[in-house]
């Protein structure tokens, strides 16, 4: 079950019914590693969170139409334009570079593959 579908699921959930299997399941599913304290705080603040959805899942929303942008605005495009007199050529824009291949960067490697 991914978070999502867990979310959904205790979206449904009262308060009272969240157990602290629920608790260690969404941790798991973010992959943290919670301590008792930590479970036991956790476990108030989603009972919380729960009990606010519950509440708002109430709310009359029939005569709502619904939305997915409320401000109204919309994004402006403008056109990308190449100022020549602010750009370099290649031999200028590699000339101070440690290491260089075919006229790229040559630099070290930041990430790995899992062995």
């Amino acid at each position: 079950m991914n978070l999502a579908c867990f979310l959904n699921t205790i979206y449904h959930i009262k308060m009272a019914d969240l157990k602290r299997s629920d608790i260690q399941k969404v941790a798991e599913l973010a992959k943290l590693n919670l301590n008792k304290k930590e479970i036991e705080l956790y476990s108030s603040q989603l009972s919380q969170v729960v009990g606010f959805v519950n509440n708002l899942s109430e709310v009359d929303t029939k005569d709502i139409q619904p939305t997915s942008q409320p401000t109204g605005l919309e994004n402006i495009y403008s056109q990308d334009k190449v100022d020549q007199t602010q750009t370099l050529d290649v031999s200028d824009a590699i000339s101070q570079a440690n290491k260089t291949h075919n006229n790229y960067f040559v630099v070290d490697a930041v990430l790995q593959k899992d062995q």
